[in-house]
């Protein structure tokens, strides 16, 4: 009964581990839901040199970037 126990603990850890070593740079795209419209937006995300930058389009209002802060 012990053996069936620690493979599972063991597999949530490697799992775990796999989840931090992901990136999360590239470009992804969504649309959010509002009340009252739906708003497609697209972020790009990249590295200089350990930093991360940002930028989001919200293509259904403007062509024009705005960048991604941290509070």
């Amino acid at each position: 009964m012990k053996k069936p126990i620690s493979r599972t603990i063991a597999l949530a850890a490697l799992s775990a581990g796999a989840l931090f070593a992901q990136d999360i740079t590239g470009t992804w795209q969504g649309t959010l839901m509002l009340p009252k419209q739906e708003l497609r937006t697209v972020f790009k995300i990249s590295k200089e040199g350990a930093a991360l930058k940002g930028v989001m389009y919200s293509i259904d209002q403007t062509r024009r970037a705005s960048p991604a802060r941290s509070p």
